[in-house]
């Protein structure tokens, strides 16, 4: 392959940031157990874990298209900044906010 040289830009030698789980600069898909998220608003990474998305599918019409978050694992380390906003109008004490975020420090 050729390499392309514009500039300063020289794609070889070009720093690719750490995509080590959970260090600074990446990114997660987390859920947070309140009720609101604002995106540009840190976190601290004892109030985030790991989430996921599951889609229900039985022979229930009703249930077929339904879509379940999941949370999981360790609480995170860090602090984080939402990059989503959710601000859910269900109230109850099992409710809580999922979005994507990326630790800062």
């Amino acid at each position: 392959m050729t390499s392309v040289i514009r500039g300063s830009d020289n794609f070889d030698s070009g720093t690719v940031g750490s995509t080590t789980y959970g260090a600074v600069g990446t990114y997660v898909f987390a859920t947070r157990d309140v009720h609101n998220v604002t995106e540009g608003s840190t976190y601290a990474g004892s109030t985030l874990r790991p989430a996921g998305g599951i889609r229900y599918a039985n022979d229930s019409a009703d249930d077929y298209n339904s879509w379940y978050i999941t949370r999981g694992g360790s609480y995170l380390s860090g602090t984080w900044r939402a990059m989503g906003r959710c601000n859910p109008t269900y109230a109850g004490s099992n409710a809580m906010s999922t979005t994507s975020f990326v630790r800062i420090s």
